[in-house]
């Protein structure tokens, strides 16, 4: 039986094309169900499709002449978000597709200056979905570099990446009900990312490095940074938890190839040793012969 959170693809892959250009995107959050994207002929007018266990394939966003793209899944996984361009080639809207019936709602009309979650580097906006208000967050004077990252488990808070003021780009958390900005992460470099696992319990943040990318956790209820012991040189990538969050996969791309992988037991809560195997597993993975 395979580990947690780690399926057999031998069934579910969709079908190998010479032609169609297909990428996997994932696993449905609570069953066996693929979401994938492909294009026509090399088209590059991608569409989204899902592959049911039993081989059936069934396009999301089905037509000729518009792109779509996987935008994300909601928090509890019943839902899909994706970005088209079918009502307008010029513009991407952003649309909630239910899970179980593929019923899909319009959430925002693009207008050809903002796309959810890829703000222009200098401003980030919060759209209330609910009223369709849109509310500046980001106010300055001067250059800068703004972007929204990630939100946090309860959508009290949005985390934000920002040089203002500072050579390197940093993580601040913006809290929605009073406004409140503060620094949650100011490393000496480049801040690439930060995201939450799914149940909250973790905070993985991707840093560059003097042209390195590492990897920094945190654990959410403390705050504290998780200590991973003996991970070697390289450049740490393709982080991916388990359901259960209790079990790490990642790659280390050092000086040997192909790029070797890695997976580490996380600790079962925050509490106990952290991610002890991270370093064992790694230098496995490193000395795995190419």
């Amino acid at each position: 039986m395979p580990p947690e959170g780690v399926r057999s693809l031998a069934r579910s892959c969709p079908a190998r094309s010479l032609q169609d250009a297909t990428l996997a995107v994932g696993y449905f959050p609570s069953d066996d169900r693929v979401l994938f994207t492909r294009d026509s002929g090399g088209n590059e007018l991608t569409h989204l499709y899902v592959r049911a266990p039993d081989g059936q394939e069934q396009d999301l966003t089905p037509g000729d002449t518009h792109r779509a793209s996987f935008f994300g899944w909601s928090q509890d996984g019943g839902a899909v978000y994706v970005l088209s361009n079918e009502r307008d080639a010029r513009v991407q809207d952003l649309y909630r597709y239910d899970a179980k019936t593929y019923a899909r709602t319009l959430l925002y009309a693009g207008d050809g200056e903002h796309l959810p979650g890829a703000i222009s580097p200098d401003d980030v906006y919060l759209l209330e979905l609910a009223t369709q208000q849109r509310r500046h967050l980001t106010a300055h004077k001067g250059a800068a570099h703004w972007k929204a990252a990630t939100f946090d488990p309860a959508s009290s808070a949005v985390y934000l990446r920002t040089n203002e003021g500072t050579e390197f780009i940093r993580v601040e958390r913006h809290v929605l009900a009073t406004g409140k900005r503060e620094p949650v992460e100011t490393p000496s470099w480049d801040v690439l990312s930060t995201a939450f696992s799914r149940r909250g319990t973790w905070r993985i943040t991707r840093i560059n490095e003097d042209g390195r990318t590492t990897l920094r956790v945190h654990d959410v209820k403390s705050g504290r940074r998780v200590h991973l012991p003996g991970i070697p040189e390289g450049t740490l990538s393709g982080v991916t938890l388990s359901r259960g969050e209790k079990r790490m996969a990642f790659h280390v791309d050092g000086d040997r190839a192909p790029t070797p992988s890695g997976r580490t037991a996380c600790p079962s809560t925050p509490s106990s040793s952290p991610m002890t195997g991270m370093a064992s597993a790694a230098r496995r993975a490193k000395r795995t012969p190419p």
